[in-house]
């Protein structure tokens, strides 16, 4: 068990450690570029930069405390019923769960992330020192009114939740279908080494066979992409409840309370809050329209190499 909890915080820590990098995709892939050109003026780098210049280390790692959090409370909830806490629970779900209980699974996991995606996304997005030794002060600063008064309104923000689902179910079934091929042919290994008739031929017919699973892996990450960028937008916007007084923004809040700014320059252009996307389909093609289809492939790199790094943790 010591061993377990061990290797826990040294997930914790290793995703902590990795928070400058995450961090300044999501910026990334939340600038809300004014057009397609000035989609080209703000890469990854230069992102990278920029939160440096501005916000310095404490900016860099700003979402280091909610994804510390985040790991030991999903992945030590998970030892609690016996899953190691490297294992990734998609790899082990997705293979032993049937048809008709995978919606199931992949709805709650997505109600799970929700909070979790919001909570992420907000703190990286403030341009307010969030005040983390005092957690009811930080939740007034990351919610509005109504989500603190009503927290299942937060389930209701558009598109976020269908952005979320969506993508625990492209992992799901890419998994599930590559254990079924991979079960297939071990299953039937010695029949496929005897059609051949040299060593040479059957080894390079099973390295071929290891190319176009990798080029698949690479593949099927790469079109997540675009549900990532998708999910970062939504997370961001809030969710109120018409009604007097309710309107009480994060600038209102932060005044009352005397915090401070990281800086007066904006990292990234945050898409306009009084012009919120009213779900997935609109969020998708206003990217399109407005900043280009590339737009939606920001940081694509990073989720072949933040895949991979796990897979290669994982195994060893």
């Amino acid at each position: 068990m010591s061993q377990k909890i061990s290797l826990l915080l040294l997930s914790a820590v290793a995703h902590a450690a990795v928070v400058p990098l995450s961090g300044a995709v999501l910026r990334y892939r939340a600038h809300a570029s004014r057009s397609v050109l000035a989609s080209y003026g703000l890469g990854f780098l230069r992102v990278l930069r920029r939160t440096y210049e501005f916000e310095g280390w404490e900016g860099l790692f700003k979402g280091v405390i909610p994804t510390f959090l985040g790991v030991l409370i999903f992945r030590g909830s998970l030892m609690l019923v016996k899953v190691h806490p490297t294992f990734p629970l998609m790899v082990m779900a997705a293979p032993q769960i049937n048809l008709i209980e995978s919606p199931f699974f992949i709805l709650i996991s997505s109600m799970i992330e929700v909070p979790a995606q919001i909570v992420l996304v907000r703190t990286t997005l403030t341009n307010y020192k969030i005040p983390w030794y005092n957690p009811i002060l930080a939740l007034r600063l990351l919610f509005s009114p109504s989500e603190r008064q009503s927290p299942w309104i937060i389930y209701l923000t558009p598109g976020l939740m269908l952005s979320l689902f969506l993508q625990y179910a492209m992992q799901f079934f890419v998994i599930r279908l590559s254990f079924l091929l991979g079960s297939t042919i071990w299953n039937n290994w010695s029949l496929y080494e005897t059609q051949f008739s040299s060593p040479s031929m059957f080894g390079l017919f099973v390295i071929l066979g290891m190319l176009g699973i990798s080029l698949a892996f690479l593949a099927y990450t790469v079109l997540l992409t675009p549900l990532k960028v998708i999910c970062t937008r939504l997370a961001q916007q809030r969710n109120w409840i018409t009604h007097e007084g309710d309107q009480f923004s994060e600038a209102d809040e932060a005044e009352v309370y005397g915090l401070s700014v990281y800086s007066v320059e904006e990292t990234v252009c945050i898409h306009d809050a009084s012009e919120p996307y009213s779900g997935f389909i609109d969020c998708y093609h206003r990217i399109v329209e407005q900043e280009g289809w590339r737009a939606l492939y920001r940081g694509w790199w990073y989720s072949i190499a933040s895949q991979a790094v796990l897979l290669l943790l994982w195994m060893s």
